[in-house]
């Protein structure tokens, strides 16, 4: 920084970056004059503060405040330095769940006044940058909306949340306090474009609470948000008043513009990275920007091309410590002065550790060293040492960098693979039996993608102390339990509500179900191939759930709604009792294949190991 101010690069992310705070007063200053016009309520008008428009100390500390906020970001190129996200955006395209329509997300409307935006994208698709750049967007659009942040994983949704004291207080981070009287305004004026990051990182136990909190916006005040998510999590599922956009994988022509475009890459590096994509197949690979970055930060330190997802993630702490040595030009000691491969090691735990753990990839740096700590006690390390751990690999590998006042992974997936990896390759199987049993318990989706990583990574494991056993699980609850009841564990489904209770059927979307639910697995294993049987579905239950719920609604006595019921009028217990048995016949055949894939490969590894004696 320099004055305070960040150093922007362009010339002319300069020009817009110094008229954010100017632009974002004005707006404010306009949307009181209408409060006063429209003669709300005599108390709120005496209580307006308009903001001095012309104050340029001000209007600097906005821009601060929103580019720090909302605009700058560090990745796997640029830990050392944020960048801004117009400098380096590549405008990726969405598809409409509903009409198969395609958009650019930097260029093309994607809001409808009347419904909810669900931006979807698999881990490492962008969908925290697109969010970035749809507010910067938004920022600089004629008329545009003032545009609020808020990220769903810092909430403390133990407490109560009220979304006006919510978008008041990103107000305030921002600098221009707003009453949170005056939010209703806002939002039923349309004058904030409300922004909700990151649906797939609330704790599993607050994502009701978390739904209904977005849907406040609208059936309060009439108001329209954006949220992003991963696949298939509560909010995709919600129907009527939310649209689902989903982002698309990136082609050639993307890869190919991404590299030539990043203001991060050295020139003989571009050159390099672009010669080499030529007449491979690595385009099959790079299908997210995650993984196109981790091809432009760490392929000049690799000794080979990657030809799979795992081949990326796979040496990436290493090639990024090689980078550091090299960019530094010396091998400067650590300051535990422990070496790469031991704070490898420390590095792997920790992040078992943390996924394990909890849903939380952001702690306050006392509590990454206390983490780390743990891990270090192997090594003559004092406690202060062992602390430092933490340090030396923010440092040689920056795959850690600081966001605000904490600290996070620089990628979920980052987390994800390292944990998966120091379970398949250096755990013994009680352990990883552990493991993977608190999972199946958990039956939380944040584990999907650790899952898929420990797929690739351990097959015999993978199937043996996993799969099999949730196949297991599921066809005992077949043989005890009543074909509606074993759907409705897996789908989520209440088998039957009171009315006294203050909820409805409503309450309880049919979701895609967890990980350490059969159907989970299945999505994991097959994808679209198993999802688009299990959608349709899904989708006819969903409507007699929705019946249901309003035939309760229009109970007077208050009577018990039974799901088998409504099930039985519609003539769709068949249909349920069709999906069992569809998901009983793809698990054993999964099976099947699975366990002769199994018995192959312990009779090469017992032929290698021969092959080494000899």
């Amino acid at each position: 920084m320099s004055g305070g101010i960040i150093e922007y690069g362009e010339a002319i992310v300069k020009d817009t970056i110094n008229t954010i705070g100017k632009k974002l007063l004005s707006r404010l200053y306009d949307a009181y004059e209408d409060i006063r016009k429209d003669n709300i309520s005599n108390d709120i008008i005496a209580s307006l503060t308009y903001p001095d428009i012309n104050n340029m100390e001000l209007a600097q500390q906005v821009n601060l405040n929103v580019n720090n906020r909302y605009l700058y970001f560090r990745s796997l190129l640029s830990a050392n330095k944020r960048i801004h996200v117009d400098e380096i955006f590549h405008p990726l395209s969405v598809k409409c769940f509903d009409d198969e329509i395609t958009k650019d997300i930097s260029k093309d409307e994607l809001f409808d006044e009347n419904l909810f935006v669900v931006l979807i994208g698999k881990a490492g698709q962008g969908k925290t940058t697109s969010l970035r750049k749809i507010i910067s967007n938004e920022i600089n659009k004629e008329g545009g909306k003032i545009p609020i942040l808020i990220l769903l994983r810092n909430l403390e949704w133990k407490n109560k949340q009220n979304i006006c004291d919510i978008v008041s207080s990103e107000f305030n981070s921002i600098g221009v306090p707003v009453a949170s009287d005056l939010v209703p305004y806002f939002i039923t004026k349309n004058k904030i474009l409300i922004c909700f990051d990151g649906f797939d990182e609330v704790p599993h136990e607050f994502r009701r609470k978390a739904l209904n909190l977005i849907k406040s916006v609208k059936h309060s005040f009439n108001g329209t948000a954006l949220i992003t998510t991963r696949p298939d999590t509560e909010v995709t599922y919600e129907t009527g008043e939310f649209i689902n956009l989903e982002i698309e994988n990136l082609k050639k022509d993307d890869v190919e513009a991404m590299i030539a475009n990043n203001p991060c890459i050295e020139e003989s590096e571009r050159e390099l990275l672009l010669d080499n994509l030529k007449g491979s197949n690595i385009y099959d690979v790079l299908v997210t920007p995650i993984l196109t970055d981790i091809y432009m930060a760490s392929f000049y330190y690799l000794k080979e091309t990657p030809k799979t997802e795992i081949d990326f993630y796979n040496d990436l702490f290493m090639a990024l410590s090689d980078r550091h040595d090299r960019i530094k030009s010396l091998d400067r000691a650590t300051k535990t002065g422990l070496d790469k491969r031991e704070l490898y090691n420390i590095f792997v735990k920790a992040s078992l550790h943390i996924l394990v753990s909890g849903d939380q990839i952001s702690f306050l740096k006392t509590d990454f060293e206390g983490i780390f700590s743990k891990y270090a006690k192997g090594y003559d390390l004092d406690p202060r040492g062992r602390f430092d751990s933490f340090s030396d690999v923010m440092d040689i590998t920056s795959l850690i960098v600081p966001d605000g006042l904490f600290f996070s992974y620089v990628h979920k997936s980052i987390l994800e693979f390292h944990a998966a990896k120091l379970l398949a390759t250096d755990v013994n199987e009680e352990m990883k039996a552990r493991v993977l049993g608190k999972i199946s318990l958990d039956g939380n989706p944040r584990f999907d993608n650790f899952l898929k990583f420990f797929y690739e990574l351990d097959f015999v494991a993978f199937n043996e102390l996993y799969f099999f056993k949730v196949i297991d699980n599921f066809c005992s609850d077949c043989e005890n339990l009543d074909m509606i009841e074993v759907i409705s564990n897996e789908m989520k489904i209440p088998k039957s509500i009171n009315k006294k209770d203050g909820r409805s059927i409503e309450d309880y979307p049919l979701l895609v179900v967890s990980s350490g639910k059969l159907l989970g697995v299945l999505s994991l294993i097959l994808g679209g191939d198993f999802s688009e049987y299990y959608e349709k579905t899904r989708r006819t239950i969903s409507d007699v759930v929705l019946l249901a719920s309003k035939n309760m609604r229009d109970d007077k006595e208050g009577r018990y709604v039974k799901l088998r019921g409504y099930l039985q009028e519609e003539g769709l217990t068949e249909v349920v009792e069709e999906f069992v048995g569809y998901v009983i016949s793809i698990s054993m055949d999964l099976k099947e294949k699975a366990m002769i894939e199994i018995e192959k490969r312990r009779e090469i590894s017992s032929m290698k190991d021969l092959e080494d004696f000899l």
